[in-house]
């Protein structure tokens, strides 16, 4: 964020060598394979709070929290990741289902008290309404502006990614 280049709108790209990349990617895979082998070295006290439980959290929190600043899905998308590998690591469900209801409850929070993501909310939620009582119309939202486009742009083979 301090001194990424600007692209797509974003300040979370990075050039070295006439290649770039999202350090956030690079955070994600380093961070996966680092539960992995914490994981595989805590197996012996896996059901323990504070030599496995903690210790792991700690990095995916970090981690999650510094990708989130910026992009809040992949962040999240991380985090699921994660819990799930804990999950198949054998980490004790009740630290697991504490965590999430934790999480349920601090996500249900910051919804409640954040004006814009409330708006963003309500805005899906009632896209989806009109779309199951068939009153939608395709120029309801930037979405379906876009589908309707490509749509259109696309012909029989489209016209490819992005």
């Amino acid at each position: 964020m301090a001194f990424g280049t600007e692209l797509f709108g974003a300040k979370r790209w990075i050039y070295i060598g006439g290649y770039s990349f999202q350090p956030a990617s690079f955070a994600s895979v380093a961070l996966i394979i680092h539960v992995a082998v914490l994981l595989h070295r805590k197996q012996d006290y896996i059901k323990d709070f504070k030599r496995s439980f903690m210790p792991i959290m700690f990095w995916i929190i970090t981690t999650c929290g510094l990708i989130g600043l910026e992009d809040f899905s992949s962040a999240a998308i991380l985090l699921m990741m994660c819990l799930l590998m804990m999950f198949v690591g054998r980490i004790n469900i009740l630290h697991l289902g504490g965590l999430l209801m934790v999480g349920l409850i601090g996500a249900a929070a910051l919804l409640y008290t954040s004006p814009e993501r409330m708006s963003r909310v309500t805005h899906y939620v009632d896209q989806i309404v009109h779309i199951k009582s068939d009153e939608f119309n395709a120029n309801d939202g930037y979405q379906a502006q876009q589908a309707q486009i490509a749509i259109a742009q696309g012909n029989i083979l489209g016209v490819g990614m992005g």
